[in-house]
């Protein structure tokens, strides 16, 4: 359920107490409580507020899949209603079926009549109500606009931090609450972390390119010593360089060799390249040497001239 702030369907209750309160949809309180009269003219004490077209207009962008039954998870109700889906499978129709069913949903929810009520009085009858007694209903934090210029701009208007609690969720906007007999039982808020003073242990196997080289291969023991890795497949200290830098797990023998991985040649011995283009180009421009000159680059894209 969408808990409404009062302050945002009524702006003259903002700073006060009362403007906190949540307020619930007659459509969601009617569906929980299983009315088919929308009116919930039952229960005469309740306190009601009409929805406003900006209200309806806001409502319906957070839950238009809900009224359409155009989600999966509601599929199966409207697989109930008569001819609803025309026949098909909703869950192969197109984007352009899905969208006629939102629109011909929005006429309808436009033309309703709806009202809030308060959160305080719906929960306070669920003991009374046999099939929701002792289930957990959630009514999610919501603040709607109050008027067109904010409902176009859709932007954020955070009343929540001017509550004298806001600092008790870390920045965060307010969450659901739960509800199981009309009590609160919890309230989701962001809890703390604490990071680990130590990395996640790392499993290397040595690797020729991206293939990972047995046990039984001839030459394990020498490549796992060159590419700093210890028997046991943890890492062992890598000779460093100048500035920390490690050295490539590739060593400079093996860079030289010309070795076959699944029949094609090793990835470090290949100098050129002919992607997309044509002949013999170096990978990279600085392979040759001298100054720079017009060169052939992957995509047949060529380097400028820095001769001029």
């Amino acid at each position: 359920m969408q808990g409404v702030r009062y302050d945002c369907i009524n702006p003259e209750a903002n700073g006060t107490r009362d403007g906190r309160e949540q307020w619930l949809l007659n459509t969601q309180v009617a569906l929980l409580l299983g009315e088919k009269d929308l009116e919930l003219s039952r229960y005469t004490a309740w306190n009601r507020i009409p929805v406003s077209a900006v209200a309806k207009r806001a409502i319906w962008r957070l839950e238009s899949d809900r009224y359409a039954l155009t989600t999966p998870g509601l599929f199966e109700l409207g697989e109930q209603l008569q001819d609803y889906y025309q026949g098909n499978d909703p869950h192969k129709m197109g984007y352009r079926q899905l969208e006629r069913l939102r629109a011909e949903a929005w006429e309808k929810f436009a033309a309703m009549e709806m009202f809030f009520v308060k959160a305080s009085d719906f929960l306070y009858i669920i003991p009374t109500i046999q099939h929701l007694r002792n289930v957990k209903l959630t009514v999610a934090y919501c603040e709607l606009p109050e008027n067109e210029m904010q409902c176009i701009s859709w932007a954020p208007h955070q009343k929540w931090r001017r509550d004298a609690d806001a600092h008790g969720f870390g920045g965060f906007a307010p969450s659901n609450k739960h509800y199981v007999n009309g009590e609160l039982v919890s309230e989701d808020k962001p809890g703390l972390r604490e990071a680990s003073t130590s990395p996640f242990p790392r499993q290397r196997v040595p690797r020729r390119g991206f293939i990972a080289i047995p046990r039984d291969e001839h030459g394990y023991t020498r490549v796992i010593k060159e590419q700093g890795i210890d028997g046991s497949g943890n890492d062992a200290e890598l000779p460093l360089l100048p500035n920390g830098v490690h050295s490539s797990p590739m060593s400079g023998s093996s860079r030289a060799a010309t070795t076959n991985v699944n029949g094609l040649e090793s990835p470090s011995s290949i100098t050129n390249t002919t992607t997309n283009g044509g002949g013999d180009h170096p990978i990279s421009p600085s392979s040759e040497a001298g100054s720079a000159q017009l060169r052939c680059l992957v995509n047949g894209t060529g380097a400028l001239s820095n001769t001029g």
